[in-house]
């Protein structure tokens, strides 16, 4: 506006009505010919993943009641800007700009995505405010030197890769939950993007991600918020603590995440998978219970109304088609993880080389169930019945195979499911020589468009022998028009003659 304002430092009046100062800003600056004034605006932006330099903060003056845009520098790479805090909370920012408060204000970019492949650049991410964090390689926590997730709630994805403590030993802590506020929510979500990358850690082969250390959820006091570690994937080979009573665990994905070790001290378990006779303290859920060679193997917790999920087979697959069931006690059939629990159960492992052949007809007729052993030779049953189609074949995801032909078992459970071709039907109609209606031939079960009445000579249609049907029935049907024969008058004018 090319008026000059006196404050402590040189300036740039810009028309985004911000000024642009050297030095450090305290109090407010009026201008006196206007007699707007202007406050300390601080943006806090992350622009490089070293550690304790991952927040950079530059301070301008913000005129009251104008509208501050802000302009998303280019962060740290593997971060990308997810939103902006502004403290205290007096404002909100809407499409990347805000209007300026009488008070000065602070504003944070807040980063939602971020990849990482130190120990320094996971610690910059948390730090920047990174609420999706993305292992990109192996690398290790130093000894004694926790990574704490305090007061924010984030995602790690471990992506198959292993984080560890510098030493080795799966016993130091090396990530700690920590809830220290009354407002703020604390939680850290694992999961796995690629649960087969093998790793070998600590002389024990696993799948998928490892954290190899130590995990400890606590709070600060009472008052503090439930303080969770969602076990949504991946395998902490460490011992838990969950060191006060507001400190839990959690899944809810189908992929709960494995834990070797003691899990233990105050907090509540409602989630995960646990390998071996370790410690669990306070389970909420329900326990499944998964034993092999009548020894516990594993047992998973499971909220109710949620379903359980098969552990990792105590062995590979063997020659033959062998492999491992799980089965309830005096059960025909393995365990069906799709149902719900709501109760503790005992499933026992079986080495078998049986598999499920199911059939999915599509219609009311039902076939049994059975479980022939890997490659034994199957008769397919006759073709079911379905009104108004025509069986195809069989269809087990790969080919159709037919009524009556021999099928051979594979390595695996199987549905076969029909396969159906719609019917057409004919409505005929018999008019019994009036005027012509072409006939109805649409597939079965569509709707019909009842055609217009027909005519007659010297007849009145009082309508059809049968009620034309809403949908095409499963036959053809011929529907004849009935008549009655008009009935007319002749008078005779004999003109005084005699008839």
């Amino acid at each position: 506006e090319g008026k000059t304002l006196t404050i402590p430092a040189d300036a740039t009046l810009t028309n985004s009505g911000a000024i642009y100062v050297d030095g450090t800003l305290t109090g407010q600056v009026t201008d006196t010919d206007t007699g707007a004034v202007y406050y300390p605006l601080t943006l806090n932006y992350c622009t490089t993943n070293e550690e304790n330099t991952s927040v950079v903060g530059t301070t301008t003056y913000g005129k009251a009641g104008s509208t501050i845009a802000l302009t998303p520098v280019a962060p740290a790479p593997g971060l990308e800007l997810k939103s902006w805090v502004v403290s205290p909370n007096t404002v909100s920012v809407e499409n990347n700009s805000f209007v300026m408060p009488s008070e000065a204000l602070v504003v944070t970019a807040q980063y939602g995505y971020a990849e990482v492949a130190t120990e320094q650049e996971l610690r910059a991410a948390i730090n920047s405010g990174a609420t999706y964090i993305k292992l990109m390689a192996d690398f290790k926590i130093a000894t004694n030197n926790v990574i704490t997730v305090r007061d924010t709630e984030i995602t790690l994805d471990l992506n198959g890769h292993v984080l560890s403590a510098s030493d080795g030993h799966y016993y130091h802590g090396i990530i700690t939950l920590y809830d220290g506020s009354s407002d703020a929510s604390t939680s850290l979500t694992l999961i796995d993007s690629n649960p087969d990358q093998p790793n070998t850690v600590g002389g024990k082969q696993y799948k998928g991600g490892v954290i190899y250390g130590g995990i400890t959820v606590t709070t600060s006091g009472t008052g503090r918020n439930d303080c969770r570690l969602y076990a949504n994937g991946g395998t902490v080979a460490g011992t838990v603590g969950l060191s006060s009573m507001s400190s839990s665990i959690y899944c809810t994905s189908d992929t709960p995440t494995a834990f070797y070790e003691d899990v233990s001290q105050y907090g509540s378990i409602y989630g995960g998978m646990f390998y071996g006779n370790k410690n669990l303290d306070r389970i909420k859920g329900n326990i499944v219970t998964f034993k092999y060679n009548n020894n516990l193997y594993a047992r998973e917790v499971v909220e109710s109304g949620k379903t359980a999920v098969a552990p990792i087979p105590p062995q590979e697959p063997g020659a033959d088609g062998y492999h491992i069931r799980w089965y309830l006690e005096g059960a025909e059939f393995p365990y069906d993880f799709s149902t719900t629990v709501n109760k503790d159960i005992t499933l026992t492992a079986r080495w078998e080389n049986t598999y499920i052949l199911a059939y999915d007809t599509g219609c009311d007729t039902e076939i049994q169930t059975t479980m022939p052993a890997y490659r034994d030779e199957i008769t397919l049953p006759e073709a079911p019945v379905k009104t108004g189609y025509t069986f195809g074949g069989w269809y087990d995801g790969t080919a159709t195979y037919q009524a009556g032909e021999t099928y051979t078992m594979p390595a695996k459970d199987v549905t076969l499911t029909a396969q159906w071709t719609i019917n057409q039907y004919t409505i005929t109609f018999d008019t019994d020589g009036g005027s012509r209606i072409a006939p109805i031939t649409q597939d079965y079960g569509t709707a019909v468009t009842a055609p217009a009445n027909p005519t007659k000579t010297g007849h009145t249609f009082v309508g059809w022998d049968k009620e034309i049907p809403a949908t095409i029935p499963a036959e053809d049907v011929t529907i004849k028009a009935l008549w009655t024969p008009n009935v007319y008058t002749v008078t005779l004018n004999t003109n005084r003659g005699i008839i």
